[in-house]
């Protein structure tokens, strides 16, 4: 089963103001006319202000919210670093300049401007939130987790920092501690999307199935076109061999996801967390595209391996080659398409494709054994030895009947 992208803390924090100005997290935005008329009226009215006193700090700021608002952000970074210049202290615009630098992956940039608005105000949490993103975005778990425990000392109901350091746990590994800040953020908010569905993630890593089903259909709920979310419930279906209702969500899945990149809306939206309480918080469960590709190529896989385990061969083929479209790099996909080949007795085929899917690994030990079955079953003994032996090597201890086949079958292939 495919669910590694399930598990993705891959951050993509967005821009975010305050009031008028609230910026959306989109560089690709576009304005009403009438809002991009309001904007430039604000720039106007600003500039005249600083023509009048050129040292008006307040002037610089205001109008560098303009133009993050509008989208402008290397003007608006240009007039929050003169509103600094010429007020060091100013712990918004070293704020605001910092979601900017977040926005556009410069983190060193991005970490100092949080620290500084943090040593300004030691009690603003949505800065050291903001920080924790980034490190988080670093894999500096640990940092996170002390940011984001530090926002929520500060604002206690601040359900973006409970959620965020979910995540940071997860990267982590530690599932208990992501579980309790997941469900404090479902105390906050019960509608919380994203909070029910990383919740029946550690559900389905636990094999919990009734309580990760439950999760994964309140999400679906709140969010009914969401494709990762009916991934999420299809694995849960999988892995209880409910195969109908898994092809049914994978189905699902691909359907949202198939819209989703034909309307071009940009892959980010798919993970991203949804804040509720406060609109100038951004949750950062965004994926960036490999990711979305992914978990778009293991719903394929996944309803594959459904397919294959019903016997229809021909239609785990199909979405095994729909797979390797989306993500030709994936030794899965290569593995699964050659089992679904030989098991149609088409070894030729099957060989190519073990072949592909070991030049991406050549220590796979599923494409070693499938290799050597499928060139024993075509006459090619040098080969399927070969094969065999090098499976030996490389399979775990649970193949164990797998590997008592290949040693029999390298004695057997020696005479």
């Amino acid at each position: 089963m495919r669910y590694n992208v399930l598990w993705s803390v891959v951050i993509m924090a967005g821009l975010t103001g305050y009031g008028w100005t609230a910026a959306l997290a989109d560089p690709n935005k576009t304005l009403s006319s009438a809002r991009q008329a309001q904007y430039d009226h604000l720039v106007f009215e600003y500039t005249q202000l600083l023509k009048k006193n050129p040292q008006d700090a307040e002037a610089y700021y205001g109008r560098g919210l303009a133009f993050n608002a509008w989208g402008k952000y290397d003007l608006a970074i240009s007039d929050y670093t003169q509103t600094l210049t010429l007020n060091s202290r100013h712990a918004q615009a070293h704020y605001d300049r910092g979601m900017i630098y977040e926005m556009q992956d410069k983190y060193n940039e991005a970490i100092d401007d949080f620290s500084q608005a943090v040593r300004i105000n030691t009690a603003h949490a949505r800065a050291y939130n903001n920080r924790g993103n980034v490190y988080l975005n670093q894999d500096q778990y640990a940092m996170a987790v002390a940011d984001y425990s530090r926002a929520t000392a500060i604002t206690p109901g601040m359900t973006a920092a409970y959620y965020n350091r979910g995540l940071a746990h997860l990267g982590k590994g530690k599932y208990k501690l992501a579980w309790a800040d997941f469900n404090r953020v479902l105390q906050l908010d019960p509608e919380h999307a994203n909070a029910n569905f990383q919740r029946a993630n550690i559900y389905l890593k636990e094999k919990k199935y009734t309580r990760a089903i439950a999760d994964y259909t309140r999400a679906l709920k709140l969010s009914p076109q969401d494709a990762v979310f009916y991934s999420g419930r299809g694995n849960v279906y999988l892995s209880q061999k409910k195969f109908e209702q898994a092809i049914s969500d994978y189905s699902q899945a691909l359907l949202f996801f198939s819209r989703k990149n034909t309307t071009n809306v940009t892959w980010d939206k798919i993970l991203q967390g949804r804040e509720k309480q406060d609109p100038a918080i951004v949750d950062i469960n965004s994926a960036l595209d490999s990711n979305a590709k992914s978990a778009y190529a293991d719903a394929y896989i996944n309803r594959g391996n459904a397919y294959h385990a019903q016997k229809k061969y021909g239609q785990a083929v199909f979405d095994y080659n729909e797979a390797i479209k989306l993500n030709p790099k994936d030794a899965e996909a290569w593995t699964n398409r050659a089992n679904a080949l030989q098991a149609q007795g088409l070894y030729e085929a099957a060989v190519e494709d073990a072949g592909q899917a070991l030049e991406l690994d050549p220590g796979l030990a599923d494409a070693l054994f499938l290799k050597a079955v499928c060139c024993e079953s075509l006459g090619r003994i040098s080969e399927a030895r070969k094969a065999y032996t090098k499976f030996i090597q490389h399979a775990s201890s649970q193949s164990g009947a797998e590997i008592r086949r290949a040693r029999k079958k390298v004695k057997e292939l020696k005479k």
